[in-house]
């Protein structure tokens, strides 16, 4: 494995062997909507913990004072020391600029105050300030966000925007140690941007998504009927998940075109939307009269969602097919599969064994009559095998794929390999 930024690291043992502990700084530059910090990152670095990994984290964001606190308190409870450099608003070119600047010298400061082993760099912008600490870097890509942008219409691709950070990205891939991504396809198209060699034992690897699998479980009989009754379910009527953001990207009207396409197949079903997209959805929901009834919208807290997906029978995962999603491994599959739900996906990479032999995970290819008459089939066919042997074998599938444990041995398997160099 090599890269510009390569430093020896003989004086870095396991702590299991000489009881060093091994010093990551974790910079992340993120949205203010968004919480991957708290819901991803911590409980993977919680869990690092107890094989010898101590993380401090310098979070870079346009978060407002309160979810900053928010945050806060949430990593002060595991031990996790926390920075934060807010990024102004009232300039976003400029804005980022200053950030840059005063983030690389907050950085420094960190670096100066503790003995770091390595520093990860999540995302273009935190990665052009971690590239610059002087300690072995690793560049946790998380996909391929700047295309994402393309493909949501935010950037062009002949926008000089889209163009230098792309530039920058390629920088940050040849200096990097390490190149973490969620997907093959995601760590291909960074080697062939940055023009580098796929080789054996080559700098990228793939890490892992991850839910905490004694939170996301089956929450048994009793909850299943309660909820279902509480949602106005009758016997034997399937229910259909959808979790999260419904926006024009997770294929919304598509999925009520199939919810109408199953009841013209004799499938009796509604379907259950947990977002807080409620504008968006009433407004949509008004160009579907005939689904009067058939649709559920309803919003909860994050620990009460494993019991909705309990009084679920099949989980929905839909999302637009384009470039960037190559490179996307969504959470929300695991969060079905871990909860024992069989799982429609459509414009995701699973290109796993595990997933292509398995009976729980179906592959919608389009929207066609046809794709959907065999979506329609598998759904009755899974629903009908019998719950308890469905749900088991979900289970296990999430485990493996999106559980909280593989997720943490991805990650350790890879700075092991690092602060030992």
């Amino acid at each position: 494995m090599s890269g510009q930024g390569n430093h020896s690291r003989e004086s870095s043992p396991m702590k299991g062997e000489l009881g060093n502990e091994k010093r990551i700084l974790f910079i992340t530059w993120d949205g203010p909507q968004v919480n991957y910090l708290e819901a991803l990152f911590l409980p993977i670095f919680r869990e690092l913990q107890k094989y010898g990994y101590s993380f401090s984290i310098f979070q870079l964001s346009w978060k407002n004072s309160g979810q900053q606190q928010e945050a806060a308190q949430q990593l002060s409870r595991f031990g996790l020391d926390y920075r934060y450099q807010s990024i102004p608003r009232w300039n976003i070119p400029l804005g980022t600029l200053w950030a840059l600047v005063v983030g690389a010298r907050r950085a420094r400061e960190m670096m100066r105050a503790h003995r770091f082993d390595a520093v990860i760099g999540r995302s273009v912008f935190a990665g052009m300030i971690a590239s610059r600490c002087n300690v072995p870097f690793v560049y946790d890509s998380d996909g391929l966000a700047l295309d994402e942008r393309v493909d949501t219409g935010l950037w062009s691709e002949r926008a000089w925007t889209y163009r230098i950070l792309r530039d920058q990205e390629a920088q940050l891939v040849h200096r990097a140690d390490l190149v973490l991504n969620r997907t093959e396809w995601g760590n291909a198209t960074l080697r062939f941007r940055a023009g580098l060699v796929m080789e054996p034992g080559d700098k990228f690897r793939i890490v892992q998504n991850g839910r905490d699998e004694s939170l996301y479980r089956p929450k048994g009989q009793v909850v299943r009927k309660r909820l279902r009754e509480s949602l106005g379910l009758k016997d034997g009527q399937t229910l259909l998940v959808h979790l999260g953001s419904a926006g024009p990207q997770y294929c919304f009207r598509e999925l009520l075109d199939f919810l109408i396409f199953s009841s013209s197949q004799g499938l009796d079903c509604k379907l259950l939307l947990l977002t807080k997209d409620n504008a968006f959805v009433a407004e949509v929901l008004a160009e579907y009269p005939e689904l009067l009834g058939r649709v559920i919208v309803t919003s909860c807290e994050s620990e009460r969602v494993p019991d909705y997906l309990t009084a679920s029978d099949v989980g929905v995962s839909f999302r637009r097919k384009c470039f960037s999603m190559n490179a996307v491994s969504p959470l929300k599959i695991g969060e079905y599969l871990l909860c024992g739900l069989p799982t429609l996906v459509y414009g995701s990479q699973l290109r796993e064994k595990e997933c292509e032999r398995s009976l729980v995970l179906f592959d919608v290819e389009d929207f066609s009559a046809e794709s959907m008459r065999k979506a329609v089939d598998w759904v009755s066919l899974v629903t009908g095998r019998g719950e308890v042997a469905v749900q088991a074998e979900a289970r296990l599938l999430g485990e493996c794929l999106f559980g909280l444990e593989a997720a943490v041995q991805s990650y350790r398997s890879a700075l092991d390999e690092l602060v030992l160099l």
